[in-house]
């Protein structure tokens, strides 16, 4: 099998045992080396951007980022997928770290 062609197959197989045993899976993937934008920044990384392809999201019930911004200090959680809605909704919000081993809500 193709690396895609796997990584189909297992999110499939993970996704029917959650759904039969009626529990929540998470999966922690990394993104693939990011890219500078035309302003030397990096963009808050995609699920399409997690190594392996498109299924990463296709497969997904839901898709959080933590997108780290170095410069300014700040974390952001941005909802990327959301399947059910009554589960949530897309959108992001800003944390700022406290070196106390927390964050704080920027707004």
């Amino acid at each position: 099998l193709s690396e895609t062609q796997y990584i189909s197959q297992e999110l499939t197989k993970i996704r029917r045992f959650a759904r039969a045993n009626g529990i929540h899976v998470w999966i922690v993937a990394h993104p693939t080396k990011l890219m500078k934008n035309s302003s030397g920044q990096y963009d808050p990384p995609t699920m399409y951007d997690i190594s392996g392809g498109a299924h990463w999201r296709n497969k997904a019930d839901n898709g959080i980022c933590v997108y780290r911004d170095f410069e300014n200090n700040q974390t952001e959680i941005i909802i990327q997928k959301i399947r059910f809605k009554e589960i949530g909704k897309i959108g992001s919000v800003p944390l700022r770290y406290t070196y106390t081993g927390r964050y704080k809500d920027v707004g």
